[in-house]
């Protein structure tokens, strides 16, 4: 079964979907002059009202693979003036926020949940809970990242190659390592 996707398209917005799967309803908003390619797009659930993907002015994204999941609608927000190479976004049943000027490189990986649960044996608790993630303004992302679940990235902040984002990474710094920790603060970045 395919997706039910309503979408919103500015003027001078450029999508391609080479895949979309799932048995959702979402709706895709995309503002003027971003020009996006989707490998996949995958929808599962998100109640009458849908989930919602959000994709600011002037975003270039090219080869991004998105999954959403949940009972109740959740949404990805991508600022404008985004830029990204391959990445794959998994929000199962929490949100993803991504600020304005943000440049991420390619297999950088962005989750909201483990995938399985795990679960305590004697109560039967959830350990392992969907957390959101936020990455604020201005943040540059590079090649082979994983963020993890629960992790706010701060403006200005540089996350190296190949790091695991396992915890909150302090505005202006550069983050590096597995699992990282800051290398250097007061730091800005430019193109």
């Amino acid at each position: 079964m395919t997706a039910d996707l309503i979408h919103r398209y500015a003027e001078g917005a450029k999508v391609e979907i080479k895949t979309l799967h799932g048995e959702g309803r979402a709706t895709l908003s995309v503002a003027e002059k971003a020009q996006v390619t989707f490998r996949r797009l995958s929808v599962i659930g998100g109640g009458d009202d849908g989930h919602h993907f959000e994709i600011g002015e002037g975003a270039l994204a090219r080869g991004m693979a998105m999954a959403m999941r949940g009972k109740i609608p959740r949404s990805i927000r991508i600022g404008d003036n985004f830029s990204c190479g391959s990445m794959i976004i998994n929000a199962y049943d929490a949100d993803i926020e991504i600020g304005d000027d943000v440049l991420i490189s390619s297999n950088v990986s962005i989750r909201t949940h483990d995938m399985h649960m795990i679960l305590d044996a004697e109560t039967g608790a959830v350990l392992n809970p969907a957390k959101p993630v936020i990455i604020e303004d201005h943040v540059w992302i590079g090649e082979s990242v994983k963020i993890m679940p629960g992790v706010r990235i701060g403006r200005d902040s540089v996350i190296g190659i190949g790091t695991v984002v396992t915890r909150d990474v302090p505005p202006g710094c550069v983050f590096a390592g597995v699992p990282g920790k800051v290398r250097r603060e007061g730091v800005t970045w430019r193109k």
